[in-house]
């Protein structure tokens, strides 16, 4: 990253009743980042697939401290951080079984966010550090993607 981005750090308590104020402050981010609409909704549902994660599994819904921060060039690249003290889990080496040619109502629920989260960012990235889930998304804006 270079030293002209924007950064900020915001804390919030893991729960659903905390949820949407977490996604309201991403997508104030996102919005500065002046990326194209199809970006912005892609990043969004990474973002809410990734905190829904921490709330769900990783604070099993009694919620937590959840550190979200933001660096951003516009129209270079977005990048969010999210780290929490929950169970300790790496959601990017985790492979959900899909089955499409099972009825919706058959398969197994689950791991679908993750596979959201490697489609849609340019990189994912995660490491356990000072006992904190760290997952770092990023998102490169008008660069093609390979």
């Amino acid at each position: 990253m270079d030293n002209n981005s924007n950064y900020e750090k915001v804390v919030f308590t893991a729960t659903m009743n905390c949820f949407t104020d977490i996604m309201k402050w991403v997508q104030k981010k996102i919005k500065e980042s002046r990326c194209p609409f199809s970006d912005a909704h892609k990043i969004e549902l990474a973002l809410e697939e990734a905190v829904v994660n921490v709330i769900r599994h990783g604070y099993k819904e009694k919620g937590g401290p959840l550190e979200i921060s933001c660096s951003l060039s516009p129209k270079e690249y977005i990048q969010f951080q999210i780290a929490d003290s929950g169970i300790p889990f790496n959601p990017l080496e985790f492979s959900p079984k899909v089955y499409s040619e099972e009825e919706l109502e058959e398969r197994i629920e689950g791991g679908l966010g993750v596979i959201i989260i490697k489609e849609t960012m340019s990189e994912a990235n995660y490491e356990y550090t000072n006992g904190k889930n760290v997952l770092t998304l990023l998102k490169k804006i008008g660069a093609r993607e390979s």
